[in-house]
């Protein structure tokens, strides 16, 4: 292959003022960082602001909550046995108190029906990531600590960044409780 001949045509450009970049040819602008929240959450968020200072309950439980909270096999394989399995033994004291504060939370705010939807669309959203994204690096042999940035990268700062005026008040232990409540309940795997 002949190499090319052809002429970069040369650009000058003196004297410019300018509120911005004065660019020559293409600018290509890379921004990164979490998407705001969806508007639907951030209704739902205010209609629970409402919900609580109205004191409007529910006694029913919303279905799409539900499934979450019921086991996906029989038996039950415990919590602490699929961590060993995926080799994370050494979080199961962690885990175990995650998932624990993480269930009384959200049984403290299953009374409002926002709350529910709002808990919903986590955990959904939690258990669609993992599956997607999470599992197959961890199956592709990933190294443990490339995983742990991945679950802070993918699920954690984006759950946190989506309930930004957060008033449930949840924390980087939290969101990790509800991936061990979701672990819990067979509808992740580490292995």
């Amino acid at each position: 292959m002949k190499p090319s001949t052809q002429m970069v045509p040369i650009v000058e450009q003196s004297n410019n003022h300018a509120g911005g970049d004065v660019v020559a040819g293409n600018k290509t602008i890379n921004q990164f960082g979490t998407p705001p929240p969806s508007s639907h959450l951030v209704c739902l968020l205010e209609q629970y602001q409402l919900e609580v200072e109205n004191n409007v309950h529910t006694h029913e439980k919303l279905r799409e909550l539900q499934r979450f909270g019921v086991a996906k096999e029989d038996p039950l394989i415990p919590l602490e046995t699929k961590l060993i399995e995926g080799n994370r033994g050494d979080l199961i004291e962690f885990a175990m108190e995650a998932k624990e504060q993480f269930s009384k939370e959200l049984a403290r705010h299953t009374h409002f029906p926002s709350a529910q939807k709002i808990h919903a669309h986590l955990l959904s959203k939690i258990w669609s990531v993992f599956s997607t994204r999470i599992l197959p690096a961890i199956r592709s042999g990933q190294e443990r600590l490339a995983v742990e940035r991945l679950i802070q990268t993918e699920i954690i700062d984006p759950t946190l960044a989506e309930l930004r005026s957060n008033p449930f008040e949840y924390s980087d232990s939290e969101v990790q409780g509800m991936i061990y409540y979701l672990t819990g309940n067979c509808h992740i795997r580490w292995a």
